[in-house]
């Protein structure tokens, strides 16, 4: 997969950086000449295509003391979007959640309400699960094996 810039919608192809209209018009002039050698421009329009719409821009603002600020700008690098955005990653996991360690959640859905429940793994597993949602209270089945 090619290196995405989602802020600016684009991604990097032979080391330039080409939006989704640029690859379209690419793809086209190779189609008009007869040269159908456009495998790897499909494929990077797809990839920025499926990145693009799984994606959500957030329009946040905040007021950080000069610590607090500079603590972010080490992490990002200088950049402020950057520093926000490896900032929320970070808290939210996304490179070092459970899933990406191999490690499969348990989860069930509230009876009542269908909400996702995260049940805890081994030992902290509980008899009883309470919905987060509508505060329905469920029983949790012993775990054999």
């Amino acid at each position: 997969m090619g290196t995405i810039n989602l802020e600016e919608a684009k991604i990097k192809v032979d080391d330039e950086w080409l939006s989704v209209e640029e690859l379209t018009q690419r793809i086209q002039e190779k189609m008009e000449t007869g040269d159908m050698k456009f495998a790897g421009l499909a494929s990077a329009l797809e990839q920025l295509n499926h990145a693009l719409e799984n994606s959500r821009t957030l329009e946040i603002s905040t007021v950080l003391t000069r610590d607090e600020y500079q603590r972010l700008k080490e992490i990002g690098g200088g950049d402020d979007r950057e520093c926000v955005r490896q900032a929320i990653a970070a808290f939210i996991g996304s490179s070092g959640s459970a899933e990406a360690n191999g490690k499969k959640r348990a989860v069930i859905r509230c009876s009542k309400c269908q909400t996702l429940i995260e049940i805890p793994p081994g030992d902290e597993r509980p008899s009883e699960v309470k919905c987060p949602n509508c505060n329905a209270v469920g029983r949790l089945k012993a775990k054999h094996g």
